[in-house]
């Protein structure tokens, strides 16, 4: 998702709710759980490298190369 995009889904909401971030994704939540609760802890930019293992999984890096993309970074906690 990009910036602008997230930014169009917020101003639909009321700006006075608090934000918080889930998944019932299975590599996330472990198996005695249904779903995982994350809040959000900051929103930066920062520049990435970003590639795959040899098994697929993503791999994020924070060499700041000059290779390296910018994303807006997401900070998350599952310290409600």
């Amino acid at each position: 998702m990009k910036v602008k995009d997230l930014i169009e889904k917020l101003k639909k909401l009321d700006g006075g709710l608090e934000v918080l971030c889930y998944s019932e994704d299975e590599s996330l939540i472990g198996d005695d759980n249904g779903v995982k609760a994350l809040d959000i802890v900051d929103v930066t930019e920062t520049k990435l490298s970003v590639s795959r293992s040899q098994v697929g999984k993503v791999e994020l890096s924070f060499s700041g190369t000059g290779s390296d993309r910018s994303f807006a970074l997401v900070e998350i906690t599952a310290d409600l």
